[in-house]
């Protein structure tokens, strides 16, 4: 990941509401889909599913994951 993507679409470990919601869609449902969640794949619902599942330990799996489609992520394609 380049600074410039961390710059853009920061993420945390849980990632938050916003953070989620400031990914581009097709990277944010790319994303959602190849990681379990619920049918309703939301910000909201994401960052919700962090929030509850912190509890008990998330790995970070999914989060290393996001950064690494965020690195090689091409909005032209």
């Amino acid at each position: 990941m380049t600074i410039f993507d961390a710059i853009r679409y920061p993420i945390s470990d849980p990632p938050t509401e916003e953070e989620i919601a400031n990914l581009p869609p097709e990277l944010f449902h790319r994303w959602a889909t190849v990681v379990f969640f619920p049918v309703d794949r939301t910000p909201t619902t994401v960052a919700r599913w962090y929030r509850n599942l912190l509890f008990y330990q998330t790995s970070s799996y999914d989060i290393r994951l996001l950064q690494r489609m965020i690195a090689e992520y091409n909005p032209n394609e």
